[in-house]
């Protein structure tokens, strides 16, 4: 990954960058909550653990409540496998690019974000 990094520092003259990344290595889930239930940052993070086939890192989920119809509450949480973002955040230092978001490429429209 570090040769891609570099490649894409030389021939594009990259300094940052954005990337989506496919379903290998990220995934996307959506949990029904409570209707009117108070979500902290933290408590996502446990629900994230239950619900994904690794324990996410802080620095690797993000999350947003949706709504499907009145009544009707849910949690999306979107996260990066941790030795992946490891590896990733390791290979564009290396090659001096900044990531500036790396994002599930699943991750469904943003219809109403909560602000942490």
């Amino acid at each position: 990954m570090k040769d891609v990094f570099r490649a894409a520092k030389k021939d594009q003259d990259v300094s940052e960058i954005s990337i989506a990344l496919g379903s290998e290595v990220s995934y996307v889930v959506a949990v029904r909550t409570p209707v009117g239930e108070s979500i902290d940052r933290r408590k996502v993070l446990k629900i994230a653990a239950a619900n994904l086939p690794f324990v996410p890192v802080d620095e690797g989920f993000d999350w947003q409540k949706i709504s499907f119809g009145e009544g009707d509450d849910w949690m999306q949480i979107a996260a990066i496998e941790p030795d992946f973002l490891k590896l990733l955040t390791e290979s564009a230092k290396t090659a001096g690019i900044k990531i500036l978001s790396a994002v599930p490429a699943a991750e469904f429209p943003r219809i109403k974000r909560h602000q942490y």
